[in-house]
């Protein structure tokens, strides 16, 4: 029997122990450290969406989208499941989100 490598990921017993292993696992070493900061985005872009189809401003769904994920990125960084430069920028998104609403509204 000769060992063919594989080329891709596969986890060990360790890593394949509890739920929070594995998602660490897809998380790191299957896709590279994208997975979770891709779906962030998913829902970053659903929310901006539907907070648009409500007829509210682009700077008030651009703060509400961003402070959800933002909540949700602090969440999963604390979990180690995800890099923490995308929480730092989610949080400069949410700052950047803030200035624009304060300049839509003094406007007004």
């Amino acid at each position: 029997m000769v060992f063919e490598p594989t080329y891709f990921a596969v986890p060990n017993p360790n890593q394949t122990r509890d739920l929070l292993e594995i998602f660490k696992f897809v998380a790191n070493d299957a896709t590279g450290g994208l997975f979770f900061p891709l779906v962030i985005a998913v829902i970053w872009i659903i929310q901006f969406i539907g907070v648009m189809s409500e007829s509210r401003p682009a700077s008030r769904a651009f703060v509400f989208a961003s402070f959800t994920a933002t909540i949700l990125s602090i969440i999963l960084g604390i979990l180690a499941l995800m890099n923490q430069k995308y929480v730092y920028l989610l949080i400069l998104m949410v700052s950047l989100g803030a200035f624009w609403t304060k300049l839509f509204n003094s406007r007004e």
